[in-house]
C-alpha cells in the first residue's frame, strides 16, 4: 500500500499538502491555480494525527501545513518559504516576486513580517 504522503515515480506534479481549515494553505493554492502550475492536493487531516507521522514528518519535519513536494521530490514547509520558491522554482513573472534584489528585499520585509 503506497502511503498518501509519498512521492511516487509516475507523480509528475507539485503536490500540496494542506486542508480546508488552514488559512496557511489558501494564499499557496491561489498562487498556484492563478499562474497556472500544475499541481494536485494531498488532504492533511491534523485532527487525526496525520501531521505527526512519520512518512509526513519527512516532508514537513515539524507536521506544519502546507507543505509542498515539487515534482523532483524536494519538499517544503512554510506557506511564504513555498510561495517564493514557486516564484523562483517556476519562473514565474517578475510581478509575482521580483528578481531585482532591492524590490524583492522590500517585498520580503512584507512577507517576513507574519
Amino acid at each position: 500500500k503506497i502511503s498518501k504522503f509519498q512521492n511516487t515515480m509516475a507523480e509528475k506534479t507539485l503536490i500540496l499538502y494542506t486542508n480546508d481549515g488552514t488559512p496557511y494553505g489558501r494564499p499557496v493554492k491561489i498562487l498556484l491555480e492563478t499562474t497556472k502550475v500544475p499541481f494536485n492536493i494531498s488532504v492533511v487531516n491534523v485532527r487525526e494525527g496525520e501531521g505527526q507521522k512519520p512518512e509526513y514528518l519527512k516532508i514537513s519535519p515539524v507536521g506544519k501545513i502546507p507543505a509542498i513536494v515539487d515534482s523532483d521530490g524536494f519538499a517544503l514547509a512554510e506557506s511564504v518559504s513555498i510561495m517564493k520558491y514557486i516564484c523562483d522554482a517556476k519562473n514565474l513573472e517578475d510581478s509575482w516576486y521580483p528578481k531585482d534584489l532591492k524590490k524583492r528585499s522590500l517585498l520580503n520585509a512584507y512577507l517576513d513580517f507574519f
